[in-house]
Formats: C-alpha cells, structure tokens, sequence
C-alpha cells in the first residue's frame, strides 16, 4: 500500500500542477495532511480500480498499436516489392518498345521504296532514306516543315488523300538532283491509331524506273520475234498462192489447153488473188487504229446477218446451229461492220474447230439491270491446248495448219476499241466457249 500512497500522493502533486522536482521534496508534508483528510481511504479505494483500469486500457491500447504498427510496417514493405516489380516491368516495357521503335524505323530507313509521312496539318513527320534520295533533300531539312514547301509535285495526292480521306495512286516521273528523271508509282494512305481516329497521311513511292526499262528491252524482242513470225506467215500464205499463180500462168503460156482447162486456170489464178488480198487486208486491219462508227442496233440482227454469211461453209462443214438469244431487246451502241466482222471471225474460227461436224450454240442475254449484254460463241470441236489460253489472241498465234493466226487477234481488237471484253474457256477434245460482255 505504500508505493500506491505514493503514487497517490504524486499523482494529486502533478493533479494540483506542481512540478515534478518539487514533489519529492513535499511529499512528506503532504501525506500527514492527506491522511489526516476526511475520506483519504474512500478515494484511496475509488482511485485503486480507475487507474488498474486505465493502465489495462493503455497496456492494450499500446499492444494493438505495437501490431498495428507492425502490419503497417509489413504491408508498406510488400507494396514496395510490388512498386519494385512494376517499376521494373515499366522499364523492361519502355526498352521494349524503345527497341521495336528502332527496329521499325531501321527497317523503313531500309526499304528502297520512298515513305513520307504527314500529320492532319501536312507538316511531314517522317522522310525516309528513299525518300531523301528521290528528292535529294536530308530529314532535318524536311521533318516538321509543310509537304508543299518541301515536295515540289503538281498532282499532291498526299494531300488530297488528307482532304477526302480517299487513298490514292498513280505514276509519275519525277525530276531527281541525284538520278535524273525517274519513273515512280506513289500511293496513298491513312493513318490511323487503335480507335480508328485519323493521324495523318502516308505516301509510299516505287522507283520504277528499271522495271520500265526492262519492260521496253522485253517489248522490243517481243516486237522482233512478232515481224519475225509475221515474215514466215506472210512468206507462207503468200508463196503458196503465188506459186499456183505461176503454175497456172505457165499452162496458159503454153497455149496447149481446152477453153474449159483454161477457165479452170483462171479460176485457180482468181482464187490465188483472193487469197493474197485476203492476207493483206487481215494485216491491215490489225494495223491499222479503228475507227467507230457507233450506232444503236439489235445484236440478234447483226448475229442473224453473220450466220447468213456463212450458211454455206456451215452446211458443207455439217455444222448445227442453236439460238439461244431473243429477237428482241437487246439493244446497244455498236459499229455494226465492225460488230459483225467479230462475229463472222468467231462463226468461221468454230466451222474450223469442227473438222467432222458439229453443233455452234450462239447465245445472249442481258445482265446487270441490262446495262451489260453477254454474248456466247460455243462449239464441240477439237479445243484449244492449255498453254495457248493466255496468248490465244494474240497476233501469229494459231492451232490451224492453215492461216495466220490472225482472226483472233482482230477479234479483240476490234472489241477493245468498243471497251467490250473477250474470255475463253476451253478444253482439248471437249470444245470451246468464247464469252463477250459490252456495256
């Protein structure tokens, strides 16, 4: 009980707001006053329970803060770890993206092709090392200035493709300080980010300079060996004439022939002239520009005309035509010289392909709301081998003992001068179909 009346006794000195040095040295005169206090013992018992109490309640109070510190202190050490680990995937993610970065851009400085790249204001943003070859001008005179003021071009279809949001593409030839005049494809494009929201523009240009040059060496030996074959078709469709000619010529000479052998001369030497201006004017009219005469008329009437034309190489060829177009209704704008001469060629090229007979179905129809009329030419012949579909119509090109080859050709020329288009299907020993569509 002595200690608990001097901590009383304390306690009331500090309670009564004396410092604590002079507490020592009154405590002694205090307690005889205190204990001769009425009631000491009443509040001595009050005071015991209160501050057991209160010392239970700071004991726990300092225990719950002791664990509280203690998971605060193991909860702020696991957020480090965590802000450790992301901090360092935040790196590792920043290096990789800064090297995808730089190998993107190594790979367009690398490209030969020309990229130079806008933002909606036009100011480039990016010039590649083509690009600075074309134009002859460095990236650090280029980047950040307007397209215009750097690209010299009159058709900028980088900057058309920023106004109407429309790729485009086209070639040009260009005038480049370092390599002269050189032949360039460039096409157009937007760019765009993740939400599909517009950036900019891009235009990646082709130097095509060497193709074209290529492609006029290619032309000039497709050009030679065209006059070449052309040489020995026209020596060969001329020389047999002619020597029937000669042939014929000598035995009128002679004088030693009937009135009836000498009509038959005749008609041999008339029939040898036909022949060779028959070659000359299918030479000519593959060389020479068609000139249109354009009128509306009925195909079934023009393809009606064609087969009267030929009734008679179809009967003796035992040659069945079927129809399978209307009288009516197929109307466009056509040369119907021209238009028949197509369709005389592709009738007779049929009568050919059908040695022993056969049936020619020639067929119409309109397509596409009839802005577009489809014609069929389809016969059971011999067919047309597989290596000669994609240069059938071209000139010299024949699967015919006789002849030049050159029906076909005039075919799609004639056609192409009425942007009209021709297709072939065909196959050896079934037959072959010849599909035109004019609009």
């Amino acid at each position: 009980m002595e200690e608990i009346i001097m901590l009383d006794h304390d306690a009331s000195t500090i309670e009564a707001g004396l410092p604590s040095s002079e507490v020592k040295g009154r405590s002694t005169t205090l307690k005889p006053v205190l204990e001769r206090s009425e009631g000491y013992e009443a509040i001595q018992q009050e005071m015991v329970p209160a501050l057991a109490d209160a010392f239970s309640a700071f004991t726990d109070s300092a225990m719950n803060l002791s664990v509280t510190y203690k998971n605060l202190e193991k909860q702020l050490e696991r957020v480090n770890k965590e802000l450790e680990i992301k901090n360092r995937q935040l790196n590792e993610s920043l290096q990789e993206k800064e090297r995808l970065e730089n190998y993107l851009r190594s790979i367009l400085e690398s490209m030969n092709s020309g990229i130079i790249a806008v933002d909606l204001d036009g100011n480039i943003t990016m010039f590649n090392k083509s690009a600075q070859n074309f134009w002859g001008i460095p990236a650090s005179e280029a980047i950040g200035k307007k397209y215009q003021e750097v690209i010299n071009k009159e058709a900028p279809i980088l900057m058309d493709t920023l106004k109407t949001l429309l790729p485009y593409s086209h070639e040009e030839v260009i005038q480049s300080p370092k390599n002269g005049a050189l032949n360039v494809e460039s096409s157009t494009s937007l760019v765009r980010d993740e939400n599909n929201q517009v950036l900019g523009a891009l235009e990646v240009m082709v130097d095509l300079t060497e193709w074209r040059k290529l492609e006029e060496q290619v032309q000039r030996v497709k050009t030679l060996a065209a006059m070449g074959e052309m040489s020995v078709s026209i020596a060969h469709d001329l020389r047999n004439p002619l020597a029937a000619i000669q042939l014929s010529a000598e035995t009128l000479q002679n004088g030693e022939c009937s009135a009836q052998e000498r009509r038959r001369v005749t008609t041999d030497i008339l029939e040898g002239v036909n022949s060779m201006n028959k070659t000359v004017s299918n030479l000519l009219s593959l060389t020479r520009p068609v000139t249109l005469n354009l009128q509306i008329v009925n195909l079934a009437r023009l393809l009606d005309d064609a087969l009267l034309l030929c009734d008679y190489a179809l009967r003796q060829n035992k040659i069945t035509v079927i129809k399978d177009y209307p009288k009516w209704g197929l109307n466009c704008e056509v040369d119907p010289e021209q238009f028949r001469q197509v369709a005389l060629n592709l009738i007779l090229n049929a009568v050919e392909a059908m040695p022993n007979g056969g049936n020619l179905k020639i067929g119409a129809r309109n397509l596409e709301d009839n802005s577009l009329i489809e014609l069929r030419f389809e016969d059971n012949g011999i067919g047309i081998p597989q290596e000669l579909h994609q240069k059938i119509f071209h000139p010299f090109v024949t699967t015919k003992k006789r002849g030049m080859g050159l029906g076909l050709s005039i075919v799609h020329k004639i056609l192409s001068s009425h942007s009209a288009g021709i297709a072939v299907e065909s196959k050896e020993g079934v037959g072959t179909k010849f599909i035109i569509h004019l609009s």
